[in-house]
């Protein structure tokens, strides 16, 4: 974080936070992996959404191992997941991103949808059964 000094050059103040962009939510979106379970490592965000195929059908096994590697808490964002409801083969993932203090998320960033009121990014993750089949 760089800082301006007062007057005495003895304390920062007005410190500049650092802008978190679009490319480094989806890097962080693409180390997530839950072995057997599904990973995100080729996820492309476009226009607050993405989707993905998962190696599972269990919905409930999926949906714990996701709740355990989105609750890790992050330095630089607070990452909260919504869960819509089945739909046969699919459920969308919302995840919103909020930056904590210190950061700003890039107000021009495309690839995830962007709220100016409240400073969030969002991103709807469309999240398919394995194999075509329906979610158990």
């Amino acid at each position: 974080v760089s800082c301006k000094k007062d007057e005495g050059g003895s304390k920062p103040t007005d410190p500049t936070p650092i802008t978190i962009t679009a490319s480094d939510l989806t890097r962080v979106l693409n180390d997530i992996v839950i072995t057997g379970s599904i990973s995100f490592a080729n996820v492309t965000p476009a226009s607050g959404t993405a989707t993905v195929t998962a190696e599972t059908d269990t919905y409930d096994t999926l949906k714990a191992g996701l709740d355990g590697v989105l609750a890790i808490e992050q330095e630089q964002v607070t990452v909260k997941a919504s869960y819509g409801a089945k739909n046969g083969k699919t459920f969308d993932l919302t995840l919103t991103i909020t930056a904590k203090a210190g950061y700003v998320l890039d107000a021009k960033m495309t690839e995830y949808t962007y709220t100016a009121s409240d400073k969030t990014a969002k991103l709807v993750i469309t999240i398919t059964a394995s194999g075509g089949g329906n979610w158990q």
